[in-house]
């Protein structure tokens, strides 16, 4: 009885976190956890979760007050680090190995602590599945106050009662002639103090009234009086004194015997305001927190239960005190039976009762609950359960549907072309589909019979990237993949891509793998080929490339020796350049040169080296751009203006953004509009990795339904412009992507245009 505020603390959150976790695992397995997580965190008593080692993973600040560590040291710990007794590690161990999932475990031990020594605790350990990690939390109370508070209590019982003699003696005036020193030394005063001063003097002022009140009833001839009021102590503080008082009217004395009771009202606070927390924590729970009494004459009832138990088996707790009859009759009648069974049998052997059972409610019809709860024989022979009732429905119903689509995959299992198998914790395959034999020529039956063949028939060089693969979907509780080859029964090679998932049981238990084998040897000889037809592109490309390069730099020889004899020609003889055909000659060359200069920058352009890639500041290269042409943007009277944040950094080729930004400016200015002022926005954004940039002019614009198709291309223009090649927008969407970008555009004729360039942020190789 002694542990009943700690263990409804511990079910309460039991309760609260099972409840959850069944409720959310289908759309957020992680929900609860972070609810369990805010449980302890928030909880004001000291709670630790400890993984299969011991390591603390997750405390609170009652934790950290308790022990005078902090919570960052304490989850740098082991429970072995607070072991006073050495007997940590046994219990752990123990509990670990013995104990299963969600049920409490009380243990008492030893702590060390920062601040206050070692002291005696009480802990509730209890051992959970949190998304298939298995950890252990414990509610640890410290008991060292309320054991040595027994303790001085059962001392000073047996000292009132051999001091039973040794009386105060005060007046009726409010003075005392004696004092019984065994309360008066632990308020810290002289003797002579208490017998110069009236006892007024130490009554705390709220219990002055109701001291005086007893001594009037003293004079009005009261025999004997019982009453507690606070003393003043040396040292500034409050304690309770316990009178037992007998007026003596004629002598107009008062003999009394104070005992100091301070601890014992401190406890009894302490257990008041812990009972109310439990009370209120019991109230939020969903399910029951109850005590169940069973009496030797088999009558049965529960003498506490928790509000809760309306929605459980709707009936209020108070109608359930003197009389549990009326919950047996909730019960499905093919559960009562065996539910009175099971109770008679955890009162018998005093062994932990647990049941799933349903009940047939009147608002709600047929319901399924759990329970859990640990019995306590008590002195007149009755059996009392500590425990709680949750409603499992949802769990069943989900049971159910996941029942009834194993059987659907099955089904399909046995009627898919893919080679699908089950396999057990123990790796022992239970089941495997027949699609098996077409795959590999050996049948379901021998690889159920020999557990060993799936490794048996991988080639050597393969097995160990197929065991690390299993014992890495083992370990890490996650979907995982891999390829490996096999030789068939007929010693044919198949290449075999194996994906599988770790399977649990509602407890969180490992229960074996399920998954699926498929052929892919044919996508695998494909590939193959295909490799191989891009490797013989690939030099066919570099060769191409070399062979581009090499006419590219003999026809500009050419051209330059043809320009340079027409140069001597024309300052030797310049009456020959007033032949129209010499001219046309001149002009021809002078063509041939810069178109050739064209196309080897279009060579040049995915001929990026490793070296040339830079991290530069884009705003940086924007001034710049912009000042290259600041001349030209005054004369043509447009208005710039810049939207880039100054920290935007990324990693690109100097060249082609310099390029880049300068051609789209240049293009702004020079495609602006005549009717109105111009002006050209560039602005800039980042947003992961990936950097935007957008040059936004008011000029003539673009009409996109005639050249949407070739505003990229080369030799393209739009407006008649004299100086305009239909180079620029060529060479800067290669530029852009040769780095891996992309350009695009929006326009509108006489209203503007936006060409928006969108960059990596960081290049990789």
């Amino acid at each position: 009885m002694s542990q009943e505020p700690m263990q409804l603390s511990y079910d309460e959150l039991l309760t609260a976190y099972n409840k959850l976790k069944d409720e959310v695992t289908m759309s957020n397995p992680f929900l609860g956890e972070a609810i369990l997580r805010k449980l302890i965190i928030n909880s004001p008593l000291a709670m630790f979760l400890c993984d299969i080692h011991g390591n603390i993973r997750l405390t609170n600040d009652a934790a950290a007050r308790q022990t005078g560590f902090s919570i960052e040291k304490l989850e740098t710990m082991s429970v072995t680090d607070l072991d006073a007794d050495y007997s940590t590690v046994e219990m752990f161990t123990q509990f670990w190995e013995n104990n299963p999932f969600n049920v409490s475990t009380l243990l008492s031990t030893r702590h060390i602590t920062q601040s206050k020594g070692i002291i005696l605790v009480e802990v509730n350990g209890i051992k959970l599945d949190l998304n298939g990690e298995v950890y252990v939390l414990g509610i640890v109370q410290d008991v060292t106050e309320r054991t040595n508070l027994i303790t001085k209590l059962r001392d000073k019982d047996r000292f009132f009662e051999n001091a039973i003699d040794l009386f105060t003696i005060s007046d009726f005036k409010g003075k005392f002639l004696t004092i019984n020193r065994s309360w008066t030394r632990e308020l810290g005063w002289p003797e002579e103090e208490f017998l110069v001063q009236p006892w007024l003097n130490f009554v705390h002022p709220d219990d002055v009234q109701r001291t005086l009140d007893v001594f009037e009833g003293i004079k009005a001839g009261k025999e004997f009086f019982q009453f507690e009021n606070r003393y003043l102590s040396k040292d500034g503080s409050y304690k309770w004194i316990a009178w037992n008082a007998f007026p003596f009217v004629k002598e107009g004395l008062v003999y009394s015997v104070g005992r100091n009771i301070t601890e014992q009202r401190e406890l009894e606070l302490t257990v008041k305001t812990n009972n109310e927390m439990l009370n209120k924590l019991a109230a939020q729970v969903p399910g029951v927190v109850y005590k169940y009494q069973l009496f030797p004459d088999g009558r049965s009832c529960f003498p506490y239960s928790s509000p809760g138990m309306y929605d459980i088996y709707e009936y209020h707790p108070e109608d359930l005190q003197t009389d549990a009859l009326p919950v047996f009759g909730r019960l499905h009648p093919d559960d009562v039976d065996r539910v009175s069974e099971d109770i008679f049998t955890s009162a018998r052997e005093q062994s932990l009762f647990e049941s799933e059972f349903r009940v047939i409610l009147p608002s709600k019809g047929v319901q399924w609950r759990m329970c859990n709860a640990r019995p306590e024989r008590l002195d007149d022979g009755s059996t009392l359960w500590y425990g709680i009732i949750t409603d499992i429905t949802d769990r069943k119903l989900k049971e159910e549907i996941i029942n009834l689509s194993e059987q659907k995959y099955r089904i399909v299992a046995d009627n898919t072309f893919n080679w699908e198998f089950w396999e057990d914790e123990n790796g022992i395959l239970v089941y495997v589909s027949p699609a098996c034999l077409k795959v590999t020529g050996y049948t379901a039956e021998e690889f159920i019979h020999d557990k060993d063949l799936v490794e048996k028939i991988i080639l050597p060089e393969d097995v160990s990237k197929f065991a690390k693969h299993k014992t890495h979907v083992k370990n890490a509780h996650g979907s995982d993949s891999c390829s490996f080859r096999i030789r068939t029964k007929t010693g044919e090679i198949k290449h075999i891509h194996h994906v599988c998932l770790p399977a649990y049981d509602s407890a969180g238990n490992y229960r074996g793998i399920r998954g699926t084998n498929l052929d892919v040897t044919e996508s695998v000889l494909q590939i193959n080929k295909i490799q191989a037809l891009l490797t013989v592109e690939e030099e066919h490309t570099k060769r191409m490339r070399s062979f581009n390069h090499i006419v590219s730099h003999n026809l500009r020889s050419h051209t330059a020796n043809m320009q340079g004899l027409l140069s001597i020609i024309e300052e030797e003889y310049p009456e020959f350049f007033e032949n129209e055909y010499i001219r046309l000659l001149k002009q021809s060359s002078e063509n041939l040169s810069q178109t050739l200069a064209h196309l080897n920058q279009v060579l040049n352009v995915d001929m990026i080296e490793s070296k040339q890639w830079v991290e530069v500041n884009l705003l940086e290269y924007v001034n710049k751009a912009i000042n290259s042409v600041s001349t030209l943007a005054r004369f043509s009277d447009l208005r710039i203006e810049i939207d880039v944040p100054a920290n935007i950094v990324l990693q690109t080729v100097p060249a082609y953004l310099e390029s880049i930004l300068l051609n789209l400016l240049t293009n702004g200015i020079k495609y602006s509009s005549p009717d109105r002022k111009s002006h050209l926005k560039i602005k800039a954004t980042q947003h992961n990795n990936q950097i935007t940039i957008q040059y936004i002019d008011n000029g003539i614009g673009i009409d996109l339904n005639r050249h949407s198709a070739a505003i990229f291309g080369m030799y393209k223009t739009f407006h008649g412009n004299k100086d305009s090649k239909g180079l620029g927008l060529f060479m800067t969407r290669n530029q852009i992507e040769a780095m891996g970008g992309k350009i695009e555009v929006e326009s509108k004729v006489n209203v503007g245009t936006t060409f928006t360039i969108t960059l990596p942020k960081s290049h990789t190789d």
